[in-house]
């Protein structure tokens, strides 16, 4: 996300990543203990754990994006206001496609059940 904007944005959110708990969100899902996780695990409950993950990651990058426009006088630029709200669509639109895939996978208990 980051890396294929312009430094203009590059510029305006590198000082909103260092130390700000959105980005240890966005970072949650290429944590080595969640890619061990993810490694050990088969079938759907890999699939269930994979876009859990993802969504959490999402929503880093939606957190992020409120953390800038609500410093103040950040986002003032059309640019990275533009940038931002082009992160925010894209990943809500991104949430809720996962979230749809995550709800028709049953959990092992209610496979059970039936």
């Amino acid at each position: 996300m980051i890396a294929a904007a312009s430094p203009t944005v590059r510029a305006g959110l590198g000082a909103l990543l260092s130390g700000n708990p959105a980005f240890t969100v966005l970072e949650s899902a290429a944590r080595p203990e969640t890619l061990a996780e993810l490694a050990e695990t088969r079938g759907t409950e890999f699939d269930r754990l994979f876009l859990k993950d993802m969504i959490r990651h999402h929503e880093g990058a939606l957190s992020m994006v409120a953390a800038l426009l609500g410093t103040t006088g950040a986002g003032q630029e059309p640019e990275v206001f533009r940038f931002a709200a082009e992160v925010d669509t894209d990943q809500r639109a991104e949430i809720a496609r996962m979230s749809a895939l995550l709800d028709t996978l049953q959990s092992p208990a209610a496979a059970q059940k039936h």
